[in-house]
């Protein structure tokens, strides 16, 4: 049953027209690709840190204060968090970028964690990547796989050692620049069999408040179940609905490394669920998590060292295509 659920699974100063590009092509959401110019060559060696904050002087002392959120062979494009402007830089007309030593800076430091968009089985409310392919492994038996329509909706499959269980659609909205709001809405069904075609149903409402590094998300939603795949004799309702909470809990501790808690409540089987894992963010496609989850029945309270008490490891694995 639980198996179903997670698989559904400031800018500053004038800027020289020659060295500045600004307008409708030039802005872009948080989370949107930001193609490359057609006269920049396929590979180079980046000068700079994406997703860090930088203090840029080009042109005729014209200073510019962003983040860096995209960089190819002679531009870097920087970003004003608080109103979303983005703006790109010929390399040529730089004369001076360091990085800037408030504590805004600091904490952002290790770059933007493109995978902050799942902690362990639960997932954040942070708007998608368009036109992007996201996949998200645990122990390789579930399968969770999501591609973003618009920054706004995703549509997103599940599956079971590699045999489709469920469809669904997700909505991601950004409040403003620390919070979000989403939703998601699935059913699961046996595809191949002839009995019991419709499987279930669910539906999960989340807000997640911080940055890419260091957030947290409250989540709470209802799970339907066929009555036959959980009873064996006849039911007065043909669906069981299980209702859950869920929080999850994101910090970066380096560059490479992020730590994220995650513990999910049923409050009709009085059953909890706690899991922490480590995960390694360096990589932007891709990424592994390492963890444990722990299972406590709340009926008997029982935390000695029984299969219940002993803490499960976790596996997860993140791909972005």
């Amino acid at each position: 049953m639980i198996c179903c659920l997670f698989s559904s699974g400031a800018l500053i100063g004038q800027v020289p027209t020659d060295s500045l590009q600004t307008g409708a092509d030039s802005l872009h959401a948080p989370n949107k690709k930001i193609g490359v110019a057609q006269d920049d060559a396929a590979i180079f060696t980046p000068q700079y840190r994406r997703g860090v904050m930088y203090s840029v002087t080009a042109g005729l002392e014209a200073i510019y204060t962003g983040f860096i959120v995209k960089e190819t062979e002679s531009y870097i494009v920087i970003e004003d968090r608080s109103t979303h402007e983005v703006l790109e830089i010929k390399k040529s007309e730089i004369r001076e970028a360091r990085v800037l030593s408030s504590r805004q800076s600091y904490i952002t430091l290790p770059g933007e964690n493109y995978h902050a968009g799942n902690y362990l089985f639960a997932t954040s409310a942070f708007l998608f990547e368009r036109e992007s392919i996201t996949s998200n492994y645990h122990w390789f038996l579930l399968e969770s796989l999501e591609y973003g329509i618009t920054e706004n909706w995703a549509v997103c499959a599940g599956s079971l050692a590699f045999y489709p269980v469920s469809l669904g659609v997700k909505c991601a909205f950004e409040i403003d620049e620390t919070n979000y709001i989403g939703g998601h809405l699935f059913g699961m069904g046996n595809i191949a069999g002839t009995d019991n075609l419709f499987l279930g149903y669910g539906g999960i409402a989340k807000f997640t408040r911080g940055s890419s590094n260091h957030n947290f998300t409250l989540s709470g939603g209802m799970l339907g179940i066929n009555s036959d795949v959980l009873f064996t004799s006849p039911q007065p309702v043909p669906f069981y609905n299980l209702y859950f909470s869920n929080v999850g809990y994101c910090t970066r501790l380096n560059e490479h490394v992020a730590m994220n808690l995650e513990g999910w409540y049923f409050p009709q089987a009085q059953l909890g669920l706690a899991g922490i894992g480590i995960k390694l963010v360096k990589n932007e496609e891709s990424c592994w998590t390492f963890g444990c989850y722990g299972i406590l029945n709340l009926l008997n309270n029982n935390v000695s060292l029984n299969f219940k008490a002993l803490p499960i490891p976790y596996l997860g694995m993140s791909q972005k295509f």
